[in-house]
């Protein structure tokens, strides 16, 4: 099996998620656009309303369909409060004189030449596609799940203006308080910066978008279709790299502009050319060709390596990955908002694949290097029970007993106390 990130699982359950309980998140969701509003106070995001109905599918496992009921209430709330919006727009426009039309027409021309669409891009709009996506992996609807990405897939240019019109904005504040000469520059260069980050951002969110139907193709066992859209995904690798080369060259001669930073530290864009490579490697162990699948998923991980740093987790507000999530429908990780990085399933498909050829010993090395590295990060659920069975193969009972007692002991000192059965302890 393969869970939402395209890791190999050799048994275990996700987490059950955060939420109060399933009724009060059934609640949390209203039955129009107007029942939301009169229910919960106007500070309340989008997106924590997006959380307490999926969390419905953990909290009331046994009625899924109020999980789903409640995501498509938010989405037709969403879309109906930007229509109104748009409406209200349209008719405070008209009553503009004609002159100031004139000027917002000229002022407004290049951007809407840009979107894909004639309809304004709806906020929260693909975030909440995505979750409804997930929704279906998990209750194994995979024909449902990929014609909602499909959707996700239409809708991510205008995903990607709007995530552009709040970096913009964003680096805007940061350069009023800057010398003129670094503002002046900013403004010349800002065309040419946002074409590159247009690119990258929106090669990078299809190819996350093609790799998850790939992951679902492969759990249903269509390979052959897995190849096909995998072989899209790698279109658009080019496209990235491209971006990316162009970025890291200006912000060497350049590196306070806020956008070109942006682009090149957005794990989203930063991850999509391994993303690449473990998709190939996929492919490649779903076929049982466990040794080039090994030599994908090394690729994979020294480029990830390369690019992780301690620094990265000190986000700067446009790299906020549930700011992301809202307007292009992933985080800055590819999740639908903050998760674990790719190293750890990219490290862990690394292992089994080692388990495959007989390296049990290496495999088990590579995944405690791992727990070393960064156990906050890396010890998760799956790599933990994945570790602890190949305790059990490659021990007798009393070795095998003390190490899983080791790693549950590490679990416990950096706070990890919902991992308690995955490490098959009796």
């Amino acid at each position: 099996d393969y869970d939402d990130d395209g890791e190999e699982v050799v048994g275990g359950a996700d987490d059950g998620g955060d939420g109060d309980d399933g009724q009060d998140s059934h609640r949390a969701m209203p039955s129009n656009g107007s029942a939301r509003r009169h229910a919960l106070p106007v500070w309340v995001d989008v997106t924590v309303t997006v959380l307490a109905a999926t969390s419905i599918l953990y909290t009331d496992p046994g009625n899924p369909r109020r999980c789903l009921d409640a995501l498509h209430r938010l989405r037709d709330e969403v879309t109906a409060t930007t229509e109104e919006a748009a409406a209200t727009e349209t008719t405070t426009s008209c009553s503009r004189s004609k002159s100031e039309e004139e000027e917002q027409t000229t002022t407004n021309r290049s951007r809407n030449s840009r979107n894909s669409s004639s309809s304004k891009p709806i906020r929260y709009l693909n975030r909440i596609d995505v979750a409804i996506a997930n929704v279906h992996v998990r209750r194994k609807e995979w024909r449902l799940a990929l014609a909602k990405l499909d959707d996700v897939m239409s809708n991510i240019d205008g995903g990607v203006e709007l995530e552009i019109e709040r970096r913009a904005a964003a680096a805007a504040a940061a350069a009023a308080a800057a010398e003129a000469s670094t503002a002046s520059t900013r403004i010349e260069d800002e065309d040419k910066i946002c074409e590159w980050l247009r690119a990258a951002l929106t090669s990078a969110a299809r190819i996350e978008i093609r790799s998850r139907q790939g992951w679902i193709f492969l759990q249903s066992g269509a390979v052959p279709e897995a190849e096909k859209v995998f072989v899209l995904a790698e279109r658009d690798r080019a496209a990235v790299e491209n971006a990316l080369a162009y970025a890291e060259e200006y912000a060497v001669t350049n590196p306070n502009n806020a956008l070109a930073n942006g682009l090149v530290e957005t794990g989203l864009i930063r991850q999509a050319p391994a993303r690449c490579l473990a998709n190939d490697g996929l492919r490649l162990l779903a076929v049982q060709e466990y040794e080039q699948a090994m030599h994908r998923f090394t690729d994979a991980m020294k480029r990830l390596q390369r690019d992780h740093t301690p620094t990265m987790s000190a986000a700067p507000p446009y790299r906020d990955e549930e700011e992301m999530a809202s307007t292009i429908g992933f985080g800055s990780d590819g999740s639908g908002g903050p998760g674990p990085s790719l190293i750890a399933p990219c490290l862990n498909n690394l292992a089994l694949c080692a388990l495959y050829t007989c390296n049990m010993h290496h495999a088990v090395a590579m995944m405690e290097s791992l727990v070393r590295e960064g156990p906050t990060m890396f010890l998760t659920e799956r790599l933990a029970f994945n570790l602890c069975t190949l305790y059990e193969l490659g021990s007798d009972g009393p070795t095998s007993e003390r190490k899983k007692r080791v790693l549950q002991l590490i679990s416990k000192r950096f706070f990890l106390h919902d991992m308690n059965e995955c490490f098959r302890i009796s």
